[in-house]
């Protein structure tokens, strides 16, 4: 239900013919707003990236094939080891999954349960190993899903737009949560609480992500745009031979939309009301070239599309 949420959101907040974006899932700038993950974004300290992009989907084919799959493997999974467990170990493989792609990956927008998924592929694949596993589970565990891995591992490595590293991270997270896990076995009381309180932990941190996205929504290109092109022209007027005073309705056209741009456009007023004796223009110029660094390396490619 999240991820079926999560993708009608994404499709409404890209705007334009709501249809055609529901079907394709929203463009790039969109899934980045709806909590998409990319390497930059993660290293400035949007962790939750990782957790969010588990519930995003780039188009209603890619939300199908992967809803028909978790509906599969995932009934399996929670009637061998029960909700708690299989929440932890879903959870636990998408976020592997999206944490190898950050670390090899980094310039990658990556979105999809597959990685989870995936998980409890490996999950049913380590089962089938066990001497321990009912021989009523042989058709779904072990090698009866060996063909279907190396397929979807080949098709990753050959066909464009697949995260294949989500889907070995996931993989290798639920073979070994198979190898650790007795099926059918019950839980001892101290064990039982643990999983509950993992399943508890795993549901609120993934809720504070997804929250997260709408509490400190990314802002629109035009709003960047807008922004840095008014703070270069009262720049430029604040080094010309008249400069601004503090009440000229060029300080009102700036329009900050973060702490960033709130703390340059401070700068530009605390310049002006104290002509110059504090900050100097040497300062904003220079504060405004590193504000436009990190927005181009961070909104780089967009920004470039933009018109």
């Amino acid at each position: 239900m999240i991820n079926i949420f999560m993708f009608v959101i994404s499709a409404v907040m890209s705007g334009g013919d709501f249809l055609r974006t529901l079907w394709s899932g929203g463009d790039v700038q969109t899934l980045l707003k709806s909590g998409a993950s990319l390497g930059i974004y993660v290293k400035q300290g949007q962790i939750y990236r990782l957790v969010s992009s588990l519930f995003l989907h780039a188009g209603l084919i890619h939300l199908i094939f992967n809803s028909y799959a978790l509906y599969m493997f995932g009934t399996i999974v929670e009637s061998i080891f029960g909700s708690r467990r299989f929440t932890v170990i879903y959870l636990a493989a998408g976020f592997v999954g999206a944490l190898l792609t950050q670390f090899f990956y980094p310039g990658v927008v990556s979105v999809g349960a597959s990685g989870a998924i995936f998980g409890l592929i490996g999950l049913l694949f380590a089962l089938g190993l066990r001497k321990d596993t009912p021989r009523r589970l042989t058709p779904v565990t072990g090698t009866a899903l060996l063909p279907m891995i190396i397929i979807n591992l080949l098709l990753g490595f050959t066909v464009p737009g697949i995260n294949n590293l989500a889907h070995i991270g996931g993989l290798a997270t639920g073979f070994l949560f198979g190898l650790i896990l007795t099926p059918f076995k019950i839980v001892i009381r101290q064990w039982s609480i643990l999983w509950n309180v993992l399943a508890i932990a795993c549901i609120v941190v993934s809720l504070i992500c997804i929250s997260y996205i709408f509490l400190f929504p990314e802002p629109d290109i035009e709003q960047i745009i807008s922004f840095a092109n008014q703070y270069a022209e009262v720049l430029s007027l604040l080094s010309g031979a008249n400069p601004l005073q503090p009440d000229s309705y060029y300080f009102d056209l700036l329009r900050p939309y973060d702490s960033a741009t709130k703390a340059l456009k401070e700068d530009i007023q605390q310049y002006v009301d104290s002509r110059g004796s504090g900050v100097t223009l040497y300062d904003l110029q220079l504060r405004f070239k590193n504000w436009q660094d990190e927005i181009l390396e961070r909104y780089g490619s967009w920004i470039k599309k933009a018109p």
